[in-house]
């Protein structure tokens, strides 16, 4: 893991140690019924030219304001940042997925930070997440979100293995981002965005559309972590999946595939004496118990798109102090594995 990474772009540390000092309820027996937790993604080259980490510029007296105010008189107050909030809350009925943690306003203000500046509106920092969460959203102007809806949609080619800005594309394609961004939306796969044609297959009605035969493992996702349905869906243009569920699993996966190509290794949060190192100013207040609840909210939805033996020995720890029974499961599959290719 990265030793730079952060849990939040704008909320300070004492914010985030909330989240580790004072676990809520969640059961630890089952990571598939506490709720989504979120972590930063990595956001291509429109992340360079932003800055990501705004300072705290809060005295004490707006703290306590904001978390003593009656409703009212805190949106009175922060009628841009109140106006921001709701139109993210709106932003459901479109397919946006919001963190719990910034349903209510309250919180909102206490995790991102009122407004730095005017004019500024609320940006999610990699466009192709969904998610609206402390650490994946900031106040930017209007020539950052610009630059960030120019270059956080990347496209992999099949042919070659070479990965693709948007801006990059529509230099070379001599056409408009928005251009290249239309192609997406309307489903095309990224090889035919890439080509800038589309294939006579993909021109079929969805209805038509149909997995016949054996699915053939793409190379850009690992050999035996996803099954065959899971393929044919991962296989599809986003625009061409309707459930809520499957957007967020074809999103989740291309990101996993994406840090293992750039990063080498799997995406994974700190672990707990990693999350130490971090915040080594303020370990004491850092439990273990929230360190665990916190990683069984973000594991619900990446359990999935992780490869179990490529994650390094203190990652499998905490995995199997955590989620003891999927971290058998899949040692008993590699001991098989292993058995296996001994026998032969």
């Amino acid at each position: 893991m990265p030793s730079n990474i952060q849990f939040s772009q704008s909320a300070p540390p004492e914010n985030i140690l909330e989240k580790f000092a004072k676990p809520t309820t969640c059961d630890h027996s089952d990571p598939a019924s506490v709720n989504l937790m979120s972590k930063e993604k990595k956001s291509g080259s429109a992340g360079e030219k932003i800055f990501l980490h705004e300072p705290d510029c809060r005295s004490d007296d707006d703290v306590a304001f904001i978390k003593s105010a009656p409703a009212m008189e805190l949106r009175r107050r922060y009628r841009a940042e109140a106006n921001a909030h709701r139109n993210m809350l709106s932003r459901r009925t479109q397919g946006a997925v919001v963190h719990p943690d910034l349903h209510e306003f309250r919180s909102f203000l206490l995790l991102i930070q009122p407004m730095p500046g005017t004019g500024m509106t609320l940006d999610r920092i990699n466009n192709d997440d969904p998610e609206y969460a402390p650490g994946k959203v900031r106040w930017a102007d209007r020539h950052t979100q610009n630059n960030n809806k120019s270059d956080t949609l990347t496209f992999y080619y099949t042919r070659t293995g070479h990965v693709y800005t948007t801006s990059r594309l529509a230099k070379l394609q001599n056409v408009s981002p928005g251009a290249i961004r239309k192609r997406r939306r309307e489903g095309w796969s990224d090889d035919e965005i890439i080509e800038g044609k589309r294939n006579s297959s993909s021109l079929m009605p969805l209805s038509e559309k149909k997995v016949t035969g054996p699915v053939v493992v793409s190379s850009r996702f690992p050999a035996g972590l996803y099954t065959a349905g899971q393929l044919a869906l991962l296989a599809r243009g986003e625009a061409q999946l309707t459930w809520i569920a499957n957007i967020q699993f074809h999103r989740d996966a291309h990101h996993h595939q994406w840090y293992r190509e750039v990063e080498g290794e799997e995406y994974m949060l700190p672990t707990y004496e990693e999350l130490l190192e971090i915040l080594e100013e303020h370990a004491s207040r850092i439990t273990r118990e929230g360190h665990k609840c916190h990683f069984l909210r973000w594991w619900r939805t990446a359990r999935p798109h992780v490869v179990y033996s490529n994650l390094r020995p203190d990652q499998r720890e905490m995995v199997v102090e955590y989620d003891p029974e999927w971290a058998a499961r899949q040692e008993a599959r590699e001991k098989a594995s292993l058995e296996l290719t001994d026998a032969m």
